[in-house]
C-alpha cells in the first residue's frame, strides 16, 4: 500500500500549487475562501458543482479526479488478490460481473455507535461459532464482524454448528484491546454486506449486495458495492457497480458451505 500514501502526497502537493495560483490570478476573497473548503475533501462533489467559474479549481478537481482512478485501481488490484472466493462466486453466476466496472457514487461519513462486548464464557461461545469468519488485523487485537448479526450460529446436540439466516445485516468492529464493539454500518430487508477485508490498520473494504429498487424486488435484480472505511475519521468512499445483476444464489450460503442451514446444508 505504499503508492496510496505517494498518491496523499501528490494530493497535498498539487492542491498547494493550485492554492497559490487561485491566491496569485485574483483578489476576490470569496474564490479563496472556496478554494480553501474544497481543499478539506478531494471527493467533495457538491464543491466542484458551486466553483466551475474558476480556473484554479478545476485544474485542482481534475488532478483528484485522476486520484480517484488510481485509488480504485489500486482496491481493485487488493480485491482481485484478497477476495478470491467472493469475485469466483459472482463471475460464475453473473457472467458479465467485472470489477473493474465500478466507480465511485458517494462519499459519506457514518455515524456509528458503541455496544457492549459479552465476556467471560459468553465471548468464549461466540468466539467458538464465529472466530473462523471474523476478519481480523494484522495483529488479531480487532476484527469486523459481517457475519454475527445476519447469521445466527450455534451447536446442536452433537456438537456441530448450524445456522439460521435473519434479515439485518451490520459491519461490526470489535476492538478486543479496549472492549467494546463500534456498530459501523448496518442493513436490512434488502441488502446483506458480504465480505471484506483490512487495506491497512487504518482502513477496511466491505462489500454489500443489495436489491436494486428500481426493479421489482422480486425479481432477483441485485446492485453490487463496496465501501472504504477509515476507521478513524469515519469517511466512507462507496464504489459501485455500474449494471445490475442477477441471481438467485446467495454468497452467504458459501461463506458457510457445509453448515447446515435452516435445516440443510
Amino acid at each position: 500500500m505504499k503508492n496510496i500514501y505517494y498518491l496523499i502526497l501528490l494530493i497535498i502537493v498539487f492542491g498547494c500549487n493550485n492554492s497559490i495560483q487561485t491566491n496569485n490570478t485574483s483578489n476576490d476573497t470569496s474564490t479563496v475562501k472556496s478554494n480553501t473548503q474544497t481543499n478539506k475533501s478531494s471527493y467533495d462533489t457538491s464543491a466542484v458543482k458551486t466553483n466551475n467559474g474558476n480556473n484554479g479549481i478545476e485544474s485542482h478537481i481534475k488532478i483528484d479526479t485522476t486520484i480517484i482512478s488510481v485509488f480504485q485501481k489500486e482496491y481493485n488490484t487488493l480485491i482481485n488478490s484478497k477476495l478470491k472466493r467472493w469475485i469466483t462466486f459472482y463471475k460464475k453466476n453473473c457472467t458479465t460481473f467485472n470489477i473493474n466496472k465500478f466507480s465511485l457514487c458517494k462519499t459519506d461519513y457514518l455515524k456509528p455507535y458503541y455496544f457492549d462486548l459479552p465476556d467471560g464464557a459468553k465471548m468464549q461461545k461466540f468466539l467458538e461459532l464465529y472466530s473462523p469468519y471474523l476478519i481480523w488485523n494484522s495483529d488479531s487485537s480487532m476484527a469486523i464482524d459481517l457475519y454475527s448479526t445476519n447469521v445466527w450460529l450455534d451447536f446442536d446436540s452433537s456438537g456441530n454448528k448450524y445456522a439460521e439466516f435473519d434479515v439485518d445485516s451490520h459491519v461490526d468492529l470489535i476492538d478486543f484491546k479496549n472492549k467494546k464493539g463500534i456498530v459501523l454500518m448496518q442493513t436490512g430487508t434488502f441488502s446483506s454486506f458480504n465480505d471484506g477485508f483490512w487495506i491497512d490498520n487504518d482502513n477496511v473494504l466491505i462489500t454489500e449486495t443489495g436489491k436494486n429498487l428500481d426493479n421489482d424486488i422480486i425479481d432477483n435484480t441485485f446492485i453490487i458495492k463496496y465501501f472504504v472505511i477509515n476507521l478513524n475519521t469515519y469517511q466512507t468512499s462507496r464504489y459501485c457497480s455500474n449494471q445490475s445483476y442477477k441471481t438467485n444464489k446467495s454468497y452467504l450460503l458459501e461463506v458457510f458451505k457445509g453448515i447446515k442451514v435452516n435445516g440443510r446444508e
